[in-house]
């Protein structure tokens, strides 16, 4: 069984309110439970690391083993095996994996286990939730609410719950979505990509809060159309970014890296943006949503950075430190990312995502229908080549028909809704796309613009260096966005040149903005002229070891070809042949 469904954490103030609204809905249909479960896994968390979960659940006197996991790296689609069992006894009853064994996860659990040099389960953490869970129906389908409040435990420590689960039951799961705006509007919420499971697990290792979650790896066919490597680029910095705002507006806390991470996914986003630009039309107010975030958060960054990496080397110059104070109106990167328009346009994009895979599988089933009429085999061959292109790495989630608890008598069921129609899909994103050379003919555009500037760079002032920089750093997420389709040798040494380049430039921007900090505090604490002074000269020396390595950049060949771009030159010179923007000129 598959279920899709948004997890949002409750803010106490909004609890006993968000309570109400669930009675109100349909009070004969409001269901109570006492849910306690126990987690298991081996002692190095061999099925956590596959995000695989399972779990003795008592819901009421019924006991169920459940089997989950994950079929996105966001978590939220998920394969769900349970198992009722007949006991009804107060008494937690034996785990039997044999229960799970005529499922595909089961399978895969049994192969894991196989592979864990010996290693046998044993409990890890327990839950004990009361959940309120109500049916609600939106324009396009059914949806779940269930309001879990509890604890996550372990023999030493425990950690409260208090989240809101909307998982679909009936029609688009497009439903969760609609519905989730509405509580993050009226309440507050905020979305939380980490599971219980998860949850526990940190608890059980004593940890605090998940790794930062970095760029993932991106495979891509070079047979994919332009929209399937949009969804998968797209796919791929949305899960970089909501997995560390989830850490960043967690009780909990989290680390700095989270915040830089976060805001490497929005400059991701942004580059994809304009590599893509006359194919998001309808996304072209992500930018400014990415930049003011980005910028927000920067200004908790800038002081990060100053605290572990100049004040040491302040310290050991034996300069006298001072203290910066901070703007009055400076939040917090968790208040930041707790606002209601970021997280409503957290769900804009998680929309957008569903959109666009629900419009490929479309595709590919209508392609299916025709080319089943040719014959046999080439369906197969079409059905084969069309698993291949949806898997995990371009998709969100896949519509599928979930069980869910039925819809109970006293709501009205209305007409099923159709799962996506023509309507729903992204404005801006053609049904066909050229091949992924179109792509490499503005990364090459973007890249001369590079070069000429890196020879240029002694000439140039702060802000135009400053400009470079985030070239420099467009132009390599969009190669590392299509790195699975470039020639790994040039690769690797193009990537090698610019990762010092780009720490070279980081460098001098760090120290640029240590010394604006520091000088604007000079009236008030002449002590800070010593760092002032200082900071501009090592500013003045880091400029001239980016203009040796910059010199190294400029001189290196791309890792495309020249055969891999369009033959003639004044196509390329054209964005209109291919439909892709011609942004050499506008850094990101």
């Amino acid at each position: 069984m598959l279920e899709f469904e948004i997890k949002l954490q409750v803010p106490a103030a909004a609890r006993a309110e968000l309570a109400a609204e669930l009675l109100k809905r349909s009070p004969e249909n409001l269901r109570k439970q006492r849910l306690q479960a126990v987690y298991f896994d081996t002692p190095s968390r061999h099925l956590a690391a596959e995000d695989m979960a399972l779990r003795l659940r008592r819901e009421g006197r019924n006991w169920v083993q459940t089997l989950k996991e994950g079929r996105s790296s966001d978590g939220m689609l998920r394969e769900e095996d349970n198992v009722r069992l007949s006991e009804r006894s107060a008494a937690e009853p034996a785990l039997d994996l044999a229960r799970h064994h005529n499922s595909a996860a089961g399978r895969r659990l049994q192969r894991i286990l196989e592979n864990a040099a010996g290693e046998g389960l044993q409990r890890r953490f327990a839950t004990d939730v009361r959940r309120q869970s109500q049916i609600q129906r939106t324009r396009r389908g059914f949806v779940e609410l269930s309001l879990d409040e509890g604890w996550v435990s372990t023999t030493e420590r425990r950690l409260a719950l208090r989240e809101l689960e909307i998982e679909s039951v009936k029609g688009s799961p497009l439903a969760v979505l609609e519905a989730a705006s509405g509580y993050v509007k009226r309440y507050g919420l905020w979305i939380d990509l980490r599971s219980k499971a998860q949850r526990g697990h940190l608890l059980a290792d004593q940890r605090d809060h998940t790794a930062p979650r970095k760029a993932g790896s991106i495979a891509l066919s070079a047979q994919a159309s332009l929209e399937e490597v949009l969804a998968a680029i797209f796919a791929d910095c949305r899960r970089q970014v909501l997995q560390n705002a989830s850490q960043i507006a967690a009780q909990e806390g989290h680390a700095p890296e989270h915040v830089h991470q976060i805001r490497v996914g929005l400059r991701r986003l942004r580059t994809a943006l304009k590599l893509f630009e006359a194919r998001t039309t309808a996304q072209s107010h992500w930018h400014e949503h990415a930049r003011s975030l980005a910028a927000l958060l920067g200004e908790s960054r800038d002081r990060d950075v100053l605290a572990e990496q100049l004040w040491p080397r302040l310290r050991e110059i034996h300069a006298p430190l001072i203290e910066l104070p901070s703007p009055n109106d400076l939040s917090s990167p968790q208040e930041v990312v707790r606002r209601r328009e970021v997280q409503l346009w957290f769900l804009e994009w998680i929309e957008h995502g569903l959109q666009l895979q629900l419009g490929i599988e479309a595709g590919i089933r209508s392609t299916l229908q025709r080319l089943s009429r040719l014959g046999p085999s080439a369906a197969a061959r079409a059905s084969t080549a069309g698993s291949a292109a949806n898997t995990e790495s371009t998709a969100i989630a896949r519509p599928a028909a979930t069980a869910g608890p039925e819809v109970p008598a006293g709501v009205d069921k209305g007409s099923r809704p159709t799962p996506t129609s023509a309507s729903e899909r992204p404005a801006g994103v053609a049904t066909q796309g050229a091949p992924h050379q179109a792509l490499l003919e503005v990364l090459d555009r973007w890249h001369r613009k590079c070069r000429k500037l890196c020879r240029r760079f002694a000439a140039l002032s702060v802000d135009e260096r400053h400009g470079l920089r985030k070239r420099m750093k467009r132009l390599r997420y969009g190669v590392e966005f299509l790195r699975s389709l470039l020639p790994a040798r040039r690769l690797e040494n193009f990537l090698q040149v610019m990762e010092l380049a780009q720490d070279a430039l980081g460098e001098y921007n760090d120290l640029n903005v240590a010394h604006s900090l520091y000088k604007a505090h000079c009236a008030q604490q002449p002590e800070a002229w010593f760092a002032v002074g200082w900071l501009a000269a090592q500013a003045e020396r880091s400029a001239a070891s980016c203009t040796t390595v910059l010199s190294r950049f400029a001189r290196t060949e791309p890792p495309w070809r020249r055969k891999d771009l369009p033959v003639s030159r004044a196509e390329r010179a054209s964005p209109a042949a291919s439909g892709l923007p011609d942004a050499a000129d506008r850094p990101a």
